[in-house]
């Protein structure tokens, strides 16, 4: 059926801002905040500084969610932070427990030696963190090999954020030895240097993966890795170069009746002949002539039609709660098709929004 905009595919879980005591911009007076810190708190783009930014780390273990972002953060304040922790606990009588269970450094500089000062941090005043949030910080694999101490040690950490993180497969096998047989949420994304054989690896203990805008132009390492996964649910893999072939591939596995997918986002890949030939055509004419029109004939394989087909039995992807399909090049006749397939899945929701040849308004455009 027809839906209004409102439905999105639940990619990794985000931090709980309504419930944070938010200060925002700069002339935050750090002092005051600190003497009574609440007990869930959010500073964004406070320009903070280094030393304040260290005195709001160090008491974060009096904190349940602490999110500073936006900022800079980096490896100073973190060491200060981590160092004068250590002290404070050492030399207590009676430590305090840590209380914080999430905490959001997004979009702050930190660097590899950054994430070897957050790791030191957190395993002193934070071995109960549920979440964790780095993404927009240029740490590397370098760093992400520092975190994966986190990722062993704190064996309550559910969600992790390392999207646009400069990672590569690396980073994601490192993560994925890790996380040994947990299964977490893992946010990969706007890494293009991830290919295929890094989210394979996630994928094996992941319950929310996702990939958009990494590398899967080949799936020859991610299909057995998804065949042999038991815990996945929700898989993005937005905007990843998946050609129609790769993603038939997919489909017939993660929509057949064995599959436990229950939200899947294949939007921004060309998914039709007629789509791939085209970009593949727009690269090279760019590359000659910039602006030069091109619609060369396409081959014979399409994933929409391919999910149109395996939708048709009952059977199939009996979890399978919605499909994100939108700029994949969907023309009217597919449209038709995946409406037809649609009627054996009453519960089954998916979006064509952004596709611009379908006749039907793009806001309205959830079937």
């Amino acid at each position: 059926m027809l839906l209004g905009c409102g439905s999105a595919l639940r990619r990794v879980p985000q931090p709980a801002y309504e419930n944070m005591t938010e200060f925002r911009g700069s002339g935050v007076e750090v002092e005051e905040v600190v003497a009574a810190l609440p007990s869930q708190v959010r500073f964004v783009g406070a320009c903070l500084g280094q030393v304040a930014a260290a005195k709001v780390l160090r008491c974060s273990i009096h904190v349940e969610r602490l999110a500073i972002e936006s900022d800079a953060v980096g490896f100073r304040a973190l060491d200060e932070a981590a160092t004068t922790a250590r002290g404070l606990l050492v030399s207590a009588e009676d430590p305090p427990a840590s209380t914080l269970c999430e905490l959001s450094l997004r979009r702050n500089e930190i660097d590899a030696a950054g994430a070897r000062a957050l790791a030191r941090l957190v395993l002193r005043v934070a071995p109960g963190l549920e979440r964790l949030y780095v993404g927009g910080n240029p740490i590397g694999d370098e760093g992400a090999q520092a975190l994966s101490d986190i990722v062993a040690r704190c064996q309550h950490l559910e969600v992790i954020d390392l999207s646009d993180c400069e990672l590569s497969d690396d980073a994601c096998f490192v993560l994925a030895r890790a996380l040994r047989k947990r299964t977490a949420h893992v946010d990969i994304s706007r890494n293009p240097r991830i290919t295929d054989r890094g989210i394979a690896a996630l994928a094996r203990v992941s319950e929310t993966l996702d990939a958009a805008g990494c590398d899967a132009r080949s799936v020859e390492s991610l299909l057995p890795a998804l065949r042999r996964s038991k815990g996945l649910r929700d898989l993005a893999l937005a905007d990843t170069g998946l050609d129609p072939r790769s993603a038939a591939d997919l489909v017939d596995l993660l929509l057949s009746k064995t599959s436990r997918i229950r939200r899947l986002d294949l939007s921004s890949n060309p998914l039709t002949p007629r789509a791939a030939a085209r970009k593949t055509a727009r690269i090279i004419l760019d590359s000659i002539l910039p602006g030069a029109d091109a619609d060369p004939a396409p081959d014979d394989v399409c994933a929409l039609c391919a999910i149109a087909a395996a939708l048709r039995s009952a059977l199939a992807a009996p979890d399978l709660e919605l499909l994100r399909l939108n700029d994949v090049g969907a023309r009217p006749p597919h449209e038709k098709l995946l409406k037809g397939a649609l009627a054996k899945h009453p519960r089954l929701h998916i979006d064509l929004r952004a596709n611009p040849l379908l006749r039907v308004h793009d806001k309205f455009n959830i079937m």
